[in-house]
C-alpha cells in the first residue's frame, strides 16, 4: 500500500480528478504510509472477534474514534494543517488503538497469545488460501470505485462524484450492523462445517438472512422518508432529485447487498472464499459493462444507479443459489 503512493497523480488522473487532485493527494499520502496500522488494528479486532470477545475491541474502536473527533479540529484549527490535519488525526487515532490491542495481547489477557514461536508455514499457505482471494476482492472493488467515478465526473462533474461518496459512506452506516453480524458467522460457519452439522448450518443461515433483509428493509425505509436531512449532514443540497433516485433505489440494493455480503461470509466460512472471487469478478464485470452500454442513453448518473442496482440484485440471487446448492 505505502508503494502506491508514488503513484497517487496517475491512479487520481485515470478517475478524471483534476480540480481538487492536490487535496486528495495531501490526505491519501498520510493514509497510504501508515496504512500497516490500520492492517494491524483489523488483525487485532477480527482475532478477538474469532475468540468471541466482539465487547473489547467495540468498546476500544468507540473510545478511538472519539479521540479522531477530537484531534481533528484541533490539527485543522489549531494546527492550520487543513486537510492533512484530518489524516494525520486517523492516524494518530488508528496508533491509539494498535497501542491498546498490542497491551491486551502482549499482558496475555487474550486467549490467543501473541508469540512467534506458534509460527508455522503451513498455517500461512492456510491463511493465504482463504486471504488473497478477499485482497483481490478489495483491488476489484477499488477498480470499479474508479470506473464509475469516472463516468459520473464525465456526467455531472465534482457533485457525482461527491453524491456517490456520500450514499457509500450511507450505506457503510445503514448496513453496519449487518456488516458486523456478517463477519461473527464466518467463525461460526466454520465450526459447524468442520463439525459437519450441515442441517444447522442450513438453520442459521436461512435464519440470519431474515434477520439481515429485516434490518435492510426497516433501516432504508426510514432513511428514504429522512434523505433531505442525511445528505444535508454530509454538505450535499440542492440536488433533491438526485437523492431521492438514490434513496429510493437504496432500499433495494443495500437489502441485496447486505444479502451478498452474509453469503459471501458464509462462503469463507466454508473455505470456499475462490467461489467469492469468481462471482465478485462476474458483478464487477456485469456492473462496468452495464453502465458502459447505458451512459449513452441514460444521462446525470442515472447509468450508475441502474447498473448498481442490477448487479447487486442478481449477484445476490446467484449467490443465495449457490451456497443452497452447498449445503
Amino acid at each position: 500500500m505505502e508503494l502506491l503512493t508514488f503513484f497517487l497523480k496517475d491512479i487520481l488522473s485515470l478517475m478524471n480528478i483534476t480540480n481538487s487532485i492536490d487535496l486528495v493527494i495531501d490526505y491519501l499520502t498520510p493514509m497510504f504510509i501508515f496504512s500497516f496500522l490500520t492492517l494491524l488494528s483489523s488483525l487485532f479486532i477480527n482475532t478477538l472477534q474469532a475468540e468471541g470477545n466482539s465487547k473489547t475491541p467495540t468498546i476500544i474502536i468507540i473510545l478511538t474514534n472519539i479521540l479522531n473527533l477530537i484531534l481533528v479540529p484541533i490539527f485543522i484549527f489549531v494546527f492550520y494543517l487543513g486537510i492533512k490535519g484530518v489524516a494525520y488525526a486517523s492516524v494518530l487515532s488508528t496508533l491509539v488503538t494498535v497501542i491498546i490491542f498490542l497491551y491486551l495481547y502482549l499482558s496475555g489477557k487474550t486467549q490467543v497469545v501473541l508469540n512467534f514461536k506458534y509460527f508455522k508455514p503451513g498455517i500461512v499457505y492456510k491463511i493465504f488460501v482463504v486471504s488473497i482471494p478477499n485482497f483481490i476482492i478489495d483491488i476489484l472493488w477499488s477498480v470499479n470505485m474508479m470506473f464509475i467515478n469516472s463516468v459520473l465526473i464525465a456526467q455531472l462533474g465534482q457533485i457525482g462524484v461527491l453524491l456517490y461518496s456520500t450514499a457509500s459512506q450511507i450505506e457503510q452506516f445503514i448496513s453496519s450492523p449487518q456488516s458486523s453480524f456478517s463477519g461473527s458467522m464466518v467463525t461460526i460457519c466454520g465450526q459447524l462445517f468442520g463439525a459437519n452439522k450441515i442441517q444447522k448450518l442450513n438453520e442459521i443461515y436461512n435464519y440470519s438472512l431474515k434477520i439481515s433483509l429485516s434490518f435492510s428493509i426497516i433501516f432504508t425505509v426510514i432513511f428514504f422518508f429522512i434523505r433531505d436531512y442525511g445528505f444535508a449532514l454530509f454538505s450535499v443540497t440542492g440536488v433533491e432529485t438526485s437523492v431521492f433516485y438514490i434513496a429510493l433505489f437504496g432500499i433495494f440494493i443495500v437489502s441485496a447487498a447486505n444479502v451478498s455480503k452474509l453469503s459471501n461470509k458464509i462462503l469463507d466460512g466454508l473455505g470456499k472464499s475462490y467461489h467469492s472471487l469468481i462471482l465478485t469478478i462476474g458483478l464487477i464485470l456485469f456492473e462496468i459493462i452495464s453502465i458502459t452500454l447505458l451512459a449513452p442513453i441514460l444521462t446525470s448518473g442515472v447509468c450508475v444507479l441502474i447498473g448498481i442496482f442490477l448487479g447487486e440484485v442478481i449477484f445476490a440471487i446467484i449467490v443465495f443459489i449457490i451456497i443452497k446448492s452447498i449445503l
